[in-house]
């Protein structure tokens, strides 16, 4: 159910927001920290989405399962949930080598949560974006609590 035009678009944007990251970190590291564009990781990403900061979750569809009361899938069960219920889109992107090797990392990343995008919808088209996200949630999630 992962198209290959999907992760092409969420490769630009990723790359744009570390971009523009680095750019402001270069120029005022403080202020770059306090205004983060992206957050990477389960826990950040479950934290900023309590706090309404997330506009939209890039999760990778082969997060390991853990079956146990409490484990992983409970986990990202809740964190799918409270961003359905704070109406931010889960889109289910890459594997979690390439979400690492996307954002510069040596290591696999399961999640993204994109606070800010603001500046990248001048390369990727903005109204292209919100339709290509919007048409592949539903298929994408539906994959994933079905399987």
């Amino acid at each position: 159910m992962l198209s290959s035009k999907m992760d092409e678009v969420a490769v630009n944007l990723i790359k744009d927001l570390i971009r523009f990251q680095d750019k402001q970190h270069a120029k005022d590291p403080v202020k770059a920290k306090a205004k983060r564009r992206y957050v990477v990781g389960l826990r950040e990403v479950s934290k900023f989405i309590k706090v309404n900061k997330v506009t939209l979750v890039l999760l990778a569809p082969d997060i390991e399962p853990v079956e146990s009361k409490g484990g992983l899938n409970d986990f990202v069960a809740e964190m799918v949930s409270a961003a359905a219920a704070a109406s931010v889109p889960v889109v289910f992107v890459m594997n979690r080598r390439k979400l690492g090797w996307v954002c510069l990392r040596k290591v696999p990343i399961s999640c993204i949560g994109i606070i800010n995008y603001q500046g990248s919808d001048v390369s990727i088209g903005l109204e292209r974006l919100e339709w290509k996200i919007l048409s592949s949630t539903l298929e994408s999630t539906s994959w994933y609590l079905v399987s």
